[in-house]
């Protein structure tokens, strides 16, 4: 099985005081941009071979909260494991529901829509 690495985050609250100020924050209190980033690592990961993706322990509690809420959205199963300092988080893709996330995918698109991405997608096929 693969195992990957995941940035995290920004390191936690740790000696990186100044990252994220100003900018929008989420409601657990990390910055928006966080989230975005977790996102990204999930879909390269849910694209990638890799059995598990493994988030640092330096991150916040807030931050590991954040990728719980995340993943729990998506239907991912997540784990907290080790003790203090030593926390960390992996995202496991065994119990993932692809269906159950395609469904959360699915659009309502009027007529219109509809005709213009059946063209869109003639011309530009979906590849593996």
């Amino acid at each position: 099985m693969g195992r990957s690495r995941g940035s995290g985050g920004n390191g936690g609250s740790g000696g990186n005081a100044g990252i994220g100020e100003g900018k929008k924050r989420t409601p657990m209190g990390v910055p928006e941009s966080f989230s975005i980033g977790v996102k990204s690592q999930l879909s390269a990961f849910l694209l990638s071979d890799d059995a598990v993706l493994t988030f640092p322990s330096s991150m916040s509690t807030d931050e590991r909260r954040t990728v719980h809420q995340i993943c729990a959205d998506l239907g991912m199963p997540t784990k907290s494991r080790g003790k203090g300092d030593g926390r960390y988080l992996t995202v496991n893709k065994d119990g993932f529901s692809k269906r159950k996330n395609l469904a959360a995918c699915a659009l309502d698109l009027d007529a219109a829509s509809r005709k213009e991405a059946e063209s869109f997608f003639a011309r530009y096929p979906l590849s593996q």
